[in-house]
C-alpha cells in the first residue's frame, strides 16, 4: 500500500521552497528582520504541520483498526510511528505503540506485538504517564493470555484492575476469559497477589520477560512534544 504522506511531498516541497525562495530574497534586498521573521514562521509552520500529519495517520489507522480493516490499519499506523519517531513527537508515538499492539494482539500474533510493547513501555516510564502505564500494563496481560501463561496475565491484570483507563469491551473479555481459565478461586487469588505490586514493578518484571532483542536500536536522549 502506498504511504498517503509520499502522495503530497511534492506539493509540500514546491510550498515551502517558494516560501524560503521569498526569504532568500528579502535577505539580498537588505531585509534581515522580515527574512528571519518569515524564517521563524516557516519552521514553526512546519513542526506544526508534521505534527498534524502524524496525528492523522494515527486517528486514520486507529478507525482502521476499529472497522477490521487490519492491512490498512498496518499501514497507516507503521507510517505513524515511523513520523513519530523521527520528528520526535512522544505522545503521539504512545498512541500509535498503542494500537500496533492492540493490532496484533487482536491478530493473534504475540511475537509481532512484542516489540511495540516493548518500546511503549519505555516511553511510558520515560514520559511518566501514568494512564500510559496502565496501558501497557493491560496490552501484556492481553498478549501473556494469547501466550498461555494466564497466572502471570491475572496477576498483572490485578495491578490495574480498578483503574478508570481501562473500560473498553476488549479489556473485560481478558478478564472473562482468564477467569474461566483459571477458576474463580484462582483468579481471585492472583488479582489480589497483583493489587499488592505497584505499578512501575510490574512494568519493570513486564521488561525482563520481553526480548531484550525488542529494545529500539536508537532511543533520543531527550523528546520533545
Amino acid at each position: 500500500m502506498k504511504p498517503i504522506f509520499s502522495t503530497t511531498q511534492h506539493r509540500l516541497a514546491a510550498h515551502y521552497l517558494n516560501r524560503l525562495r521569498a526569504a532568500n530574497a528579502r535577505l539580498v534586498t537588505g531585509h534581515v528582520s522580515s527574512a528571519q521573521y518569515g524564517l521563524k514562521l516557516l519552521d514553526l509552520d512546519w513542526v506544526g504541520y508534521m505534527r498534524a500529519v502524524c496525528y492523522g495517520l494515527y486517528s486514520l489507522g486507529a478507525a482502521h483498526l476499529r472497522l477490521n480493516q487490519y492491512a490498512e490499519a498496518t499501514a497507516r499506523l507503521q507510517e505513524a510511528a515511523e513520523l513519530a519517531r523521527q520528528h520526535h513527537y512522544p505522545i503521539v508515538l504512545q498512541d500509535v505503540l498503542d494500537e500496533l499492539t492492540q493490532l496484533y494482539l487482536t491478530l493473534g500474533e504475540p511475537k509481532t506485538a512484542e516489540p511495540f510493547l516493548y518500546e511503549s513501555i519505555l516511553l511510558a516510564r520515560e514520559m511518566e504517564a501514568g494512564p500510559d502505564k496502565t496501558r501497557c500494563v493491560a496490552n501484556a496481560v492481553m498478549l501473556w493470555k494469547i501466550k498461555g501463561f494466564a497466572e502471570h496475565a491475572a496477576g498483572w491484570a490485578g495491578v490495574v484492575a480498578d483503574s478508570s483507563f481501562l473500560d473498553h469491551s476488549s479489556w473485560f473479555a481478558t478478564l472473562a476469559d482468564l477467569e474461566m481459565t483459571l477458576g474463580s478461586e484462582g483468579f481471585q487469588q492472583a488479582l489480589a497477589r497483583g493489587k499488592l505490586m505497584a505499578l512501575d514493578e510490574s512494568l519493570g518484571e513486564i521488561l525482563k520477560l520481553l526480548d531484550p532483542a525488542h529494545a529500539p536500536e536508537t532511543r533520543p536522549e531527550q523528546m520533545s512534544e
